[in-house]
């Protein structure tokens, strides 16, 4: 016996059928989702994750690391370089954004730099050549054996043994041929002896003023025929070393002069250099002068 079927419901049983069959399958994630970051999803990326570019790789990942939207290697938390951290991660591993090597917080002595960048190089301070806060200059154009030019500070008649002077000094310009000499002396009754051999020392042997200040510094003791009772005067005293030259011109700065118990003193030298006086008999062209 011959079966015989609805033409019409042939059709629709047919038209069922290869729908079925040409329907892909689907899972329960897609390539947006945070999973393991493979050769890449569909969305926005080239070959990569939801937002990478090349997913695995990390090359134009969107949170960086290697591959996948959130992502380590298209894992969903961060590994390698993920959004947490990582190696290049946003809250920073080297380089991140808190800092790596020289990033935010400063390179070597540099200013703040980007993440991942090193800091700008700092530039070192530059070195005064006049480190004093008020100086009186004194400059002595020593040309001949018996030239000098000489300084003084006078007082009313103190007694001084046992205090010691100190002169704060630096030097502009002189060499091994320009001395510096510190003497105290006494009264007109005691002729005006002076300790004038106790302190001497040459230019070469006294701090530059590119360098920085020198203390030098000078006991006061009575001494054949100085008595250190009756001091009445303070000398700085620049003249020749030796009997040959050739002689330059010598400057110094005194920063100031002090004693040990302010016996006398002391004279910084912060406003003017009044407290010095050029004296006759300095070679013509000394000067005396004050550097604020």
């Amino acid at each position: 016996m011959k079966l015989k079927y609805n033409t019409s419901s042939l059709v629709a049983v047919i038209a069922l059928v290869s729908l079925t069959a040409l329907a892909p399958s689907c899972s329960s994630s897609d390539d947006s989702s945070p999973g393991t970051a493979g050769s890449g999803g569909t969305s926005s990326a080239g070959q990569g994750g939801a937002a990478a570019g090349q997913a695995g790789t990390g090359t134009g990942g969107a949170a960086a690391g290697s591959g996948g939207a959130s992502a380590g290697s298209g894992g969903a938390a961060a590994g390698s370089g993920g959004a947490t951290a990582g190696s290049g991660g946003a809250t920073a591993g080297s380089g991140g954004a808190t800092a790596g090597s020289g990033g935010a917080t400063a390179g070597t002595g540099g200013l703040a730099g980007a993440a991942d960048e090193g800091g700008a190089t700092g530039e070192a301070g530059a070195t005064g050549t006049e480190p004093c806060g008020g100086c009186a200059v004194v400059t002595s154009p020593l040309a001949l054996v018996a030239d000098q030019t000489s300084v003084q500070i006078g007082i009313n008649a103190t007694n001084l043994t046992g205090v010691t002077l100190t002169l704060r000094a630096c030097v502009v310009s002189g060499d091994a041929n320009s001395a510096l000499q510190i003497f105290v002396q006494d009264g007109s009754a005691q002729t005006f002896a002076g300790d004038f051999g106790a302190f001497y020392k040459t230019f070469n042997n006294i701090s530059n003023c590119s360098v920085g200040m020198q203390d030098m510094t000078l006991a006061v003791v009575s001494s054949g025929t100085f008595d250190a009772s009756v001091v009445t005067s303070v000398t700085v005293q620049i003249l020749p070393a030796g009997t040959t030259g050739p002689w330059v011109t010598s400057t110094i700065h005194i920063d100031s002069i002090t004693a040990t118990g302010d016996a006398i003193g002391p004279w910084d030298f912060t406003s003017n250099a009044s407290a010095l006086a050029l004296q006759n008999g300095s070679v013509a062209g000394s000067t005396l002068t004050w550097l604020p």
